[in-house]
């Protein structure tokens, strides 16, 4: 098994997250904003439309080669922490 980690800012406009990968894996989020949420979807994700990662909540997506995910904040900037498991 490989795990590879790493961290992306998400701001007001949408922000992909590493998913490159020639093998299906598990892609581990965690926001690390304490207070603000962030939005998870495809790259016309908004605050509106995007599945909610609520301030210090991680979340755990299997995904498959070519798979692209886009993160996006209502205001500011939130950090994100990623882990790939493959």
């Amino acid at each position: 098994m490989a795990i590879l980690t790493g961290q992306v800012t998400a701001t007001t406009s949408a922000t992909a997250i590493d998913t490159t990968s020639a093998n299906p894996f598990v892609l581990v989020l965690h926001n690390e904003s304490g207070s603000n949420d962030i939005f998870l979807g495809n790259s016309g994700v908004t605050s509106t439309t995007g599945f909610s990662l609520h301030a210090n909540s991680t979340i755990s997506l299997p995904l498959t080669p070519g798979d692209q995910l886009y993160a996006i904040t209502g205001t500011g900037s939130h950090l994100i922490s990623w882990m790939k498991i493959y």
